[in-house]
């Protein structure tokens, strides 16, 4: 292995443990926690996607995301997000997409997150790890879009 590509891992793994100790001092956790949304498009009484907080009844959707930790280091600009996403639909689909919206303290908009994954079916769990490259100090987010086929 070449000299820059084992700086290069090294200061990914540094990255990430400082993200993890950030997110356990930090003493706003709360705030991580996104809002409960769901895609504007319905078929009819369901819905295409939605969030779920993981303590109301879950929603009657095709796809339903719960995210359940937030973490990263301002300092290098990693972050990641990561929780579980369900199929409810009786479809299998070949591809999954979560999209993330990153905001600041004041909350404005400064970049995206993203996970996905090849083949998703019908009944199945995923635990999903959102890379974020722009993360901030004091950096809140919310699930903005579930693109699937």
């Amino acid at each position: 292995m070449n000299k820059g590509l084992k700086i290069f891992l090294i200061a990914t793994g540094v990255a990430l443990a400082m993200g993890a100790w950030y997110n356990v001092m930090s003493a706003n956790r709360d705030k991580h926690q996104p809002k409960p949304t769901s895609s504007t498009e319905s078929t009819g009484y369901k819905f295409k996607w939605r969030a779920w907080d993981g303590e109301h009844e879950m929603p009657n959707a095709d796809i339903v995301v719960r995210s359940d930790h937030a973490s990263g280091n301002p300092y290098y600009g990693y972050g990641n997000i990561t929780g579980v996403a369900f199929n409810h639909s009786s479809e299998d689909y070949s591809y999954v997409q979560l999209t993330f919206g990153l905001y600041n303290e004041n909350k404005q908009k400064f970049g995206t997150c993203l996970a996905n994954m090849n083949s998703l079916r019908s009944g199945q769990t995923w635990a999903f790890d959102a890379t974020c490259t722009d993360w901030q100090s004091n950096t809140s987010y919310m699930l903005e879009d579930v693109s699937f086929f």
